[in-house]
């Protein structure tokens, strides 16, 4: 049946089936029999771009196919941030060496990676490609040194085992404090055998973090100065300096804590260390007649700490001096 048969057809009465083959019809008037690119081979294309007859030609038109077989065959477009050729089917974007793979070879297997025997990113050629876990991929990077060049496997099991501090470590071999700290922790070259620290263990002058040293931990423990002071003289803030008092932090480190502590009970007066008043400008404040404004002047304090001090609202444990509100 032509289309002018079915066009007439469908004008007496409506019919979908009918129109959507007239439709279809129309569609396929439209474009001409083209040959396609790759193996010359004539068909009928469903969009005017369309200028190869199948996935399998648009992808070796687009690689540099050569008939050595053991040479690589380069994707000829533009690779991505990586340095690997993708290909576009069905509107999804596939790595152009995953699609060579899964069209000459077979199915990729659910978590695995399509890796290079030849080291080549561009290389689609599917003699060189192989399957393997992410594993594999780094073993076979660590044997061709394609990776960590700074370092050897001697050389890691010498850091694994190193007692030093790793900023001793890391100026040896010329690498990060932080990659010193993934060797012993087994963030980085989890495949290679030996002892390891186990989390949290990382501690003290050997934590690539620390900016303090055991030296340091145990004065600033036995400074009475305030902690704002304290963190002043040693560059750090105020909560790094409330934290070693306390014992929350550097508990390896033995000596004298503060408040949370298990060792002393909690300080008052001038022995606390977080206390910025000392005990004669307290009693001062409290044996003065003059009013709450003019003795935070004169002192170049808050107003609202002449009030907590004179009527015993802090400092308790300083007796005499009180002025008690009185009720009227």
């Amino acid at each position: 049946m032509t289309v002018q048969a079915l066009t007439n057809i469908s004008n007496y009465h409506y019919n979908p089936i009918v129109n959507n083959l007239t439709v279809g019809l129309n569609k396929m008037k439209k474009y001409k029999v083209k040959n396609c690119k790759q193996c010359n081979a004539e068909f009928l294309p469903t969009n005017s771009a369309h200028n190869f007859c199948g996935n399998e030609c648009k992808f070796w038109n687009y690689t540099n196919k050569t008939e050595d077989k053991d040479s690589c065959w380069l994707w000829k477009r533009k690779p991505n941030i990586y340095g690997y050729g993708h290909f576009h089917e069905q509107g999804q974007k596939i790595g152009a060496h995953r699609y060579s793979y899964t069209m000459n070879v077979g199915i990729i297997p659910k978590d695995l990676l399509v890796c290079h025997h030849c080291d080549v990113p561009l290389c689609v050629n599917p003699s060189h490609l192989f399957v393997g876990s992410s594993l594999d991929n780094k073993i076979d990077c660590v044997q061709k040194a394609r990776h960590h060049k700074k370092l050897s496997i001697d050389i890691v099991k010498c850091i694994m085992t190193d007692q030093r501090s790793n900023e001793e470590i890391a100026k040896e071999y010329n690498i990060t404090k932080g990659s010193v700290s993934g060797i012993k922790v087994g963030r980085h070259w989890k495949y290679i055998e030996g002892e390891r620290i186990a989390k949290g263990q990382v501690r003290g002058e050997r934590n690539p973090a620390a900016k303090l040293n055991a030296e340091q931990v145990i004065a600033i423990r036995n400074d009475k100065r305030t902690i704002r002071v304290i963190a002043n003289d040693y560059a750090v803030g105020s909560t790094v300096i409330s934290s070693i008092k306390t014992g929350l932090t550097w508990k390896h480190i033995e000596g004298e804590l503060d408040c949370r502590g298990d060792l002393v009970t909690h300080r008052s007066g001038e022995d606390n260390p977080g206390c910025k008043y000392s005990d004669e400008l307290v009693c001062s404040v409290r044996a003065s007649n003059s009013t709450p404004g003019e003795i935070a002047i004169e002192y170049n304090i808050p107003i609202s700490v002449v009030y907590y001090l004179r009527y015993n609202k802090t400092r308790i444990d300083l007796k005499g001096g009180s002025n008690v509100r009185k009720k009227s």
